[in-house]
């Protein structure tokens, strides 16, 4: 987690992983991260749906599938799920109302199918950006029950396989740092 107090760059930062201009001008550092990305999420307090778990989990499951199919790896991304084509996991993800469902029997059985990047071109960065603003989802909404995409990060957190790597930025709010 990249810390930093607001106006600090973070999200600078993050949008410069992603810039594809950038980063080939760069070379070095700059395009071996660029490349490294498999999926990436900003998280805006404006933006409700940039906080839903629900959203996230589902871009999430559609940048992993994507990955897949420019991989050449379209049969093993549909046999998860029992998928016939793109259609039908595009529509069963859609109809998804449960993160653990989508993390515990979609993206986590697809990405253990496996054994490191190099089937994937060398992708396993998942970048998320905001992780402060991300929790602040339950209390805009007065609910302090619902999960939050740091909460299911942190309960899938020993799930991943571990070839999969996370980068994400933060404030430096105490909560978040203890809890990550």
């Amino acid at each position: 987690v990249v810390y930093g107090d607001s106006g600090t760059g973070k999200s600078a930062f993050f949008s410069r992983i992603l810039d594809t201009k950038f980063c080939h001008d760069k070379g070095g550092s700059w395009l071996n991260l660029h490349n490294q990305v498999l999926a990436r999420h900003i998280c805006r307090v404006q933006d409700d749906d940039s906080l839903s778990p629900i959203k996230w989990v589902r871009s999430l499951a559609g940048q992993i599938f994507l990955a897949f199919v420019q991989t050449g790896q379209l049969s093993a991304a549909l046999k998860i799920g029992g998928h016939k084509d793109r259609e039908s996991f595009t529509s069963w993800l859609e109809s998804q109302g449960s993160v653990r469902t989508v993390l515990g029997e979609y993206i986590l059985p697809l990405l253990n199918t496996i054994t490191n990047a190099d089937s994937l071109n060398g992708k396993d960065l998942i970048m998320i950006d905001s992780l402060d603003e991300a929790r602040t989802l339950n209390i805009l909404k007065g609910d302090t029950k619902s999960g939050t995409i740091v909460s299911y990060l942190l309960e899938f957190r020993t799930k991943w396989p571990a070839w999969i790597h996370f980068l994400a930025t933060s404030r430096p709010d105490l909560k978040i740092k203890t809890e990550l």
